[in-house]
């Protein structure tokens, strides 16, 4: 074993003396070190799916009607997608800066669009934020506009149209999201920067959860490495 968290916590296990302030702070420390936040996809979307919708999507002729509208239905679902990962980005980064003090987060599973824009306006401020909001509710304004509003045009043109303005709306929507020629990056990186900032030893967060778990031992009088001596001895 060379991680040294997982050496301290193991000796709590063995010692029967976890509760549930060390699993929780476990978890994040897991989440943390593996890279877990780089996926949030809901729990019931199916693996693979949202790449395929997307290949598929960019064969679609949208000069059609129904090339046009199918694009409008699965590009708003991608941001759905897109959107509730973000969410769970920003929660992560509020659990890390809260720990060991945390809170309930709302439940985002079945969350639609426009309510995990709001979610996310309410959250923490990170970069790109402002243009994310703004286009993440023009694509939700422009797709229920043309769903509910199909009768009311007065050619297959106008409907068109309609279509052209969601299409520009979700590409500045994936560029306040991932970046394009003109920035390297977008808000998911900007928020992935905040959350590397807990990746060294002498952060706020591993030295809490160092503490957390070698207090324990000590009051159990259970002996343990210090860490100097686990990395020598590994």
């Amino acid at each position: 074993m060379d991680d040294y968290f997982e050496y301290l916590y193991d000796l709590i296990i063995k010692h029967e003396l976890s509760d549930e302030e060390v699993e929780y702070s476990q978890s994040l420390y897991r989440k943390l070190i593996n890279l877990e936040y780089m996926e949030n996809g809901r729990s019931t979307t199916k693996e693979g799916i949202l790449e395929k919708l997307l290949e598929t999507v960019e064969k679609f002729d949208t000069d059609t009607i129904e090339g046009a509208l199918a694009s409008v239905f699965i590009y708003h679902q991608v941001a759905e997608e897109w959107l509730f990962d973000l969410l769970e980005l920003t929660r992560f980064y509020i659990d890390l800066k809260l720990y060991p003090d945390r809170i309930t987060h709302k439940p985002s599973e079945g969350l639609k669009l426009i309510a995990l824009i709001s979610e996310i306006d309410n959250s923490i401020d990170f970069e790109y934020k402002e243009d994310l909001i703004r286009y993440g509710r023009l694509v939700n304004q422009k797709r229920n506009e043309i769903a509910h509003a199909l009768l009311k045009k007065n050619s297959l043109k106008e409907i068109k149209q309609e279509t052209d303005k969601f299409e520009k709306h979700f590409y500045n929507l994936f560029k306040a999201l991932e970046g394009d020629g003109e920035k390297s990056y977008g808000a998911i990186e900007s928020l992935l920067e905040m959350i590397k900032s807990f990746h060294k030893w002498s952060d706020e967060f591993y030295d809490k959860h160092k503490f957390l778990l070698t207090d324990i031992l000590e009051t159990n009088d259970i002996d343990f490495l210090e860490e100097v001596n686990f990395e020598n001895k590994a």
